[in-house]
């Protein structure tokens, strides 16, 4: 198994290549990034493909597709490259497109059997295909139950779910949550509570103190309804476990691997974490950092939008795993974040670019 950070922008894209029981390679792409992540606009005012293009174009010169695509939850930072990708071709994506797995309003709505509005739909502005006129809306669910990519599978905390040798243990969301998406679910919703919050000056030091003096109870949690509804899963594959969690709640998260079995007694044993939310620090608690045993986590961001990661959650991660590697798919961030006084009051953590895929 291979394991790929894309460079997201302040999002996410990950790819993952691995070989089914037949021996076949099978490709799978964990959310999507911004639409910058497909194709962007350079300094020269000239459109330049993206991380997600350059892959899409390789796949496509080996006749290989993705054969899953989950979209964890429906912020523009996760699924926003995949519906540019779409947009730009509209005729001919979805034929490099196997399933696709993602939590959508109207399924919510009939599993929670409410009577509660669904979410307003993902509208994609469809401009070069051969079957619409220029600029026609057309429906991101319609798309996908036109070319039989989704079958309107929900995906909860508890769900056990296998994919070609794959398998998958679904953390988050809960059912509290997705109501939540339904009741509070805003167009132009507010900031999180740690969104824009630059904490990079401090040093690991002191983050270390103000870490001591939170309790699980004074633990201030995200509230960004969205990010509480993300998908957030252990993925097992030939013996070896990894985490990736999303944008989830940590409440859910450590409930959740209670429920399999594991907490700060008996840890989680992973090869990788991808760590919720960029490193926000509210998206990740001491419990839940003591309920993982792994010495591999990653940070996908550039800092550029919400001043991700905090290093006040860094500086938890480290108190939890004094020996952790921190794997940044923007290297330069971590001069950034870290002094050497950092480095020298905590010795034993590392902080290494992503320059290579993750291979297992």
């Amino acid at each position: 198994m291979e394991i790929s950070v894309l460079q997201a922008n302040n999002g996410d894209a990950i790819h993952i290549t691995f070989q089914d029981e037949n021996g076949q390679e099978k490709n799978v792409l964990i959310d999507s990034g911004k639409k910058q992540t497909f194709q962007y606009t350079n300094q020269h005012k000239k459109k330049a493909d993206g991380p997600l293009k350059l892959l899409v174009e390789k796949l496509k010169s080996e006749k290989k597709i993705f054969d899953l695509v989950i979209l964890t939850h429906i912020d523009e930072d996760h699924i926003g490259g995949f519906i540019s990708w779409i947009e730009f071709e509209p005729d001919d994506a979805w034929k490099m497109i196997g399933e696709v797995w993602f939590n959508s309003g109207n399924v919510i709505k009939t599993w929670l059997k409410t009577t509660l509005p669904s979410l307003p739909p993902i509208i994609m502005n469809i401009s070069g295909s051969r079957k619409t006129s220029v600029g026609q809306g057309v429906q991101f669910e319609e798309y996908l139950n036109e070319h039989k990519l989704w079958n309107g599978e929900l995906f909860v905390a508890g769900k056990v779910r296998d994919f070609y040798g794959l398998n998958f243990k679904f953390l988050s969301p809960d059912k509290e949550r997705l109501t939540d998406l339904l009741e509070k679910w805003k167009t132009e919703r507010p900031d999180s509570l740690t969104s824009k919050v630059n904490d990079h000056q401090i040093s690991l030091k002191d983050h270390q103190v103000n870490n001591l003096k939170i309790t699980d109870e004074s633990f201030k949690e995200d509230d960004a309804v969205p990010n509480g509804s993300s998908l957030a899963f252990i993925l097992s594959n030939n013996g070896n476990d990894f985490l990736f969690l999303g944008d989830s709640f940590p409440s859910v998260i450590k409930t959740s691997l209670k429920t399999f079995g594991f907490d700060s007694d008996n840890p989680l044993p992973v090869k990788l974490v991808k760590i919720s939310h960029h490193g926000a620090q509210s998206n990740t608690s001491a419990a839940v950092f003591k309920s993982i045993k792994s010495e591999n986590f990653i940070i996908s961001t550039n800092s550029k939008q919400d001043n991700h990661p905090h290093k006040q959650l860094l500086g938890r991660l480290i108190d939890c795993h004094p020996e952790c590697t921190i794997h940044f798919n923007y290297g330069e961030l971590i001069d950034r974040i870290f002094t050497k006084q950092d480095h020298a009051d905590f010795s034993k953590f590392k902080a290494l670019p992503i320059e290579n895929s993750f291979k297992y």
